[in-house]
């Protein structure tokens, strides 16, 4: 991720995956849309459609992915996701 990604860095990503437990993932890979933290109401995002692109800031970059946060378009509400 160090290679692509740098702390504080604006990526284009969107929603991939709305979970059940609070949680959902973000990417940065056009077609790939489809722990023990306390779950987050991201009721607001549902509204995006699969295809929409937001823009994103890099919060930390770990061997395994990036952690991004995002917020709706209209400002509304944020929240992050591993990338």
């Amino acid at each position: 991720p160090n290679d692509y990604v740098e702390v504080d860095q604006e990526v284009d990503v969107w929603v991939s995956d709305i979970r059940d437990d609070g949680k959902f993932g973000l990417t940065m890979v056009e077609g790939r849309t489809g722990g023990g933290r306390r779950p987050v109401d991201l009721t607001l995002f549902e509204v995006l459609d699969a295809d929409e692109w937001l823009t994103g800031t890099v919060e930390g970059v770990m061997t395994f992915g990036a952690f991004v946060s995002v917020t709706l378009p209209d400002g509304s509400a944020s929240a992050s996701g591993l990338v």
